[in-house]
């Protein structure tokens, strides 16, 4: 082969290269697969799309911070159809390599090419766990990012695959955006329960249906709440490091208490969550409690049998279980999307025991109720520092709660 014909050749592959971006993936399916699989998945990223909170977010942590990504290959965990891979690309990473086990890759790459990424963005269509070797003879990244939470945090079973990103391929003093987490619990007040929620089964178009309500409170429930309807303080249930968790600390048992701040009733525990931005130029935490702004992930809610009158510094203790189900994720799935959080343990919220498990405020527990005020004192502090790290995020999405454009952060 002549000198010119090699050039040909070489820039007829570098062309190839440059219309594909996907790296040795075998992404080819029917208009069938196209229509199931995509459309879904479509429609998934676009409430992630949609919903300003946490695309401002990772905008401010990646785009605000360029001295973090400037020349350096970056790995996004879970990339769906992109956005912050793009993110990366934009704010100067020399490769960022987006890893996703979803046919949207298809999509993805063709977001890619429409903004001009096609030279710096590489995709891969496997599982993390499947991934033998990088491109180009790349053996590790100096950043990792991925958007791995899920509903009460660790649903999405994403962050099992980041650690193991982690430890394969992050270099040493490498970078984990987010980089820390943390899971709350709190009480609060579901007025129209009974009504909504469990009366309905009594008459379902002529129908009795009665032998569905017991099942009501058994079945946590994805969905908006109000904060009008929390009733007590915060309690914490685990806090994690990006850069530390081990892949056996997802499972956990762990001890909580919380105090009511108010004379209400209660009948249902709130789960909720923060994420957090250590190691930008001004660090940030963003929460999806119910007194911030909307985000996609909602809040999830755990119902008791019976609801109970409680009072102001009266103490709730308890015991949560998480557990995830690793045999059957494709049920776990169809589960969440009918209002399912993942496998918890709920025997601490049933009425059989539940007085066993509330310390009333008298002479004998002072010392107790003292020292839950300084445990308290604590969330709120960290509560206030997530209220001024996000009044921007507030100020900014106060019309878009359920999602929107926003303002840049």
């Amino acid at each position: 082969m002549s000198k010119i014909e090699k050039e040909k050749e070489t820039e007829k592959k570098k062309s190839q290269e440059e219309n594909n971006s996907l790296h040795e993936s075998n992404l080819s399916f029917t208009s069938k697969d196209f229509y199931f699989e995509a459309y879904s998945h479509i429609g998934s990223h676009e409430d992630i799309i949609r919903d300003s909170t946490f695309l401002n977010s990772f905008k401010r942590a990646i785009l605000n911070n360029p001295q973090i990504f400037k020349d350096k290959i970056v790995m996004d965990v879970g990339c769906g159809i992109g956005i912050l891979s793009l993110m990366a690309a934009k704010a100067g990473a020399k490769k960022v390599i987006g890893i996703d086990h979803s046919k949207i890759l298809l999509q993805t790459n063709e977001i890619i090419k429409e903004n001009g990424f096609s030279d710096t963005i590489t995709l891969i269509n496997s599982k993390v766990e499947d991934v033998e070797k990088l491109p180009e003879g790349i053996e590790e990244v100096d950043v990792i990012i991925s958007d791995w939470m899920g509903y009460s945090l660790f649903y999405e079973h994403m962050l099992e695959s980041v650690i193991f990103a982690r430890d394969k391929w992050l270099k040493e003093g490498g970078m984990m955006i987010p980089d820390q987490a943390s899971l709350y619990i709190c009480g609060a007040l579901d007025p129209e329960l009974n009504e909504n929620r469990i009366n309905f089964w009594d008459n379902v178009y002529g129908f009795q249906m009665k032998s569905i309500k017991p099942l009501i409170p058994k079945e946590p429930l994805i969905a908006y709440v109000s904060s009008d309807y929390i009733v007590s303080d915060p309690g914490l249930l685990k806090k994690i490091n990006l850069v530390t968790i081990d892949r056996q600390d997802i499972e956990f048992e762990t001890n909580f208490e919380f105090e009511f701040s108010k004379q209400n009733y209660f009948n249902t525990f709130v789960l909720y969550f923060t994420y957090g931005f250590n190691y930008v130029k001004s660090p940030f935490n963003i929460s999806t409690s119910p007194y911030y702004p909307m985000t996609h992930w909602k809040q999830t809610i755990l119902y008791l049998d019976e609801m109970y009158p409680v009072f102001p510094n009266e103490i709730i203790k308890g015991t949560f279980k998480h557990i995830q189900d690793k045999k059957r994720p494709k049920d776990l799935i169809k589960r969440a999307n009918k209002g399912y959080s993942n496998s918890t343990d709920l025997d601490h919220v049933r009425s059989s025991n539940f007085h066993d498990l509330i310390t009333k405020n008298n002479n004998n527990n002072n010392n107790n109720n003292k020292n839950n005020k300084n445990n308290n004192n604590n969330n709120n502090n960290h509560n206030h520092n997530n209220n001024n790290n996000n009044n921007n995020n507030n100020n900014n999405n106060n019309n878009n709660n359920r999602g929107g454009n926003g303002n840049e952060l």
